[in-house]
Formats: C-alpha cells, sequence, structure tokens
C-alpha cells in the first residue's frame, strides 16, 4: 500500500478546500460564447504583439490589432 511522505496539514486541508470550492463556483458559471471568442481575440492579440515586441518590433498594440483584423497599417 502506498504511504505518502507528507502529512495534510489544516493549512494544507484549508487550501484544498478554498480550491474546491472556487472550481465548484467556476464549473456551475456560464459564460457568453460571445464573451468567450471576444476574449480568446484578445489574448491573441495580446500574444502576438507581446511575442513580436521581444524580438524587436516596434509596433504598438493597435497597430498589432489592425495587423491581425487584416487591415494596413502606415509607417
Amino acid at each position: 500500500m502506498f504511504k505518502p511522505k507528507f502529512t495534510i496539514t489544516n493549512k494544507i486541508n484549508k487550501a484544498l478546500l478554498e480550491i474546491e470550492r472556487a472550481r465548484g463556483f467556476l464549473e456551475a458559471t456560464k459564460l457568453k460564447e460571445e464573451w468567450i471568442r471576444e476574449m480568446q481575440s484578445e489574448a491573441l492579440i495580446l500574444e502576438s504583439h507581446y511575442s513580436t515586441h521581444i524580438e524587436g518590433t516596434k509596433l504598438t498594440l493597435a497597430q498589432s490589432k489592425k495587423i491581425l483584423t487584416g487591415k494596413t497599417i502606415q509607417k
């Protein structure tokens, strides 16, 4: 039989209960599809902007958004 080499203290138990409560709340929450799509789009814009910024690109966040939505930008 497996015997872990740690003890679940009151502090650990309290933290696990807090996590479980938060998980239950999140599972019960229904998010609107439109909101999810908007957040996914915003995450892609931010990811692209900061990834290229690390590589030395001087585009602003607004310029990055325009490019990702198919618009052209002026130099």
